[in-house]
């Protein structure tokens, strides 16, 4: 229980702290998983364009 106590207390210094270590890797991880989905959607996007293209 004191190790869990320990480890919050250094996670809640860590994330008020200016440069945190935590929040950063976390923005890391949400721009990876953004440009992921952009690189993943643009084959899905030029399909849906071609099929709608071939309406008219």
């Amino acid at each position: 229980m004191a190790r869990l106590k320990e480890w919050t207390e250094i996670l809640r210094e860590d994330v008020n702290r200016e440069d945190s270590v935590l929040i950063s890797t976390f923005g890391k991880i949400t721009n990876f998983l953004f440009k992921t989905t952009l690189l993943l959607g643009l084959p899905l996007l030029v399909y849906v364009f071609i099929q709608f293209h071939s309406l008219f």
